[in-house]
């Protein structure tokens, strides 16, 4: 259908596509927090274990090295998959704003007032790899976390200097790194 036939048989109602960009707004505003939410709560879980294994000697409690380092293996593995799911939420995030602007810019081409409604314009969407979003700071915060849980793994199952397991430690930190911006440019 072209433009003609489109204009002939619906007309275009600058309240319709107002409303929507409102509920997107509100929408995105409530999702963030609820984002933060479970990330600080995934944080928080993960510090208390870390808390948790450096007091047990503290209280002469008798908890194998082998379960530690089971349990911080399991935070690794769960923070790399959270770091993964900030990627596919970012990408979709993006996917569905330049869908959105792309509706919009039909609207404001046919209804040329309604420009100086929309604040986000397909111009402005910010990078998706982008290093000052987010997104990008959660998951920051997340390889952080998930290098100490590395460190932890080793710690608790290897035989080897604290220099080493901080060499070890940074690489999984930028290895991590790499695999976000990697992942996020393709």
């Amino acid at each position: 259908m072209d433009m003609k036939e489109l204009k002939q048989t619906e007309k275009l109602n600058a309240d319709t596509i107002l409303i929507a960009e409102f509920n997107y707004a509100s929408q995105n505003a409530f999702q963030a927090n609820e984002d933060r939410v479970r990330i600080f709560n995934f944080v928080f879980a993960n510090l208390l274990t870390l808390g948790a294994s450096l007091l047990a000697p503290i209280f002469n409690l008798s908890i194998s090295p082998t379960l530690f380092a089971l349990i911080f293996f399991i935070l690794f593995i769960i923070g790399i998959l959270a770091i993964v799911q900030l990627i596919k939420l970012r990408s979709a995030w993006e996917s569905s704003v330049r869908s959105m602007n792309h509706i919009k810019e039909f609207y404001v081409k046919n209804i040329p007032d309604l420009e100086k409604a929309f604040l986000w314009k397909t111009s402005t969407i910010p990078s998706r790899d982008g290093v000052f979003n987010i997104s990008f700071i959660m998951a920051l915060i997340l390889m952080i976390i998930n290098s100490f849980a590395f460190t932890a793994v080793l710690h608790f199952t290897l035989t080897i200097t604290p220099l080493f397991i901080s060499i070890y430690s940074l690489i999984c930190f930028v290895l991590q790194l790499l695999t976000w911006f990697y992942i996020l440019n393709k």
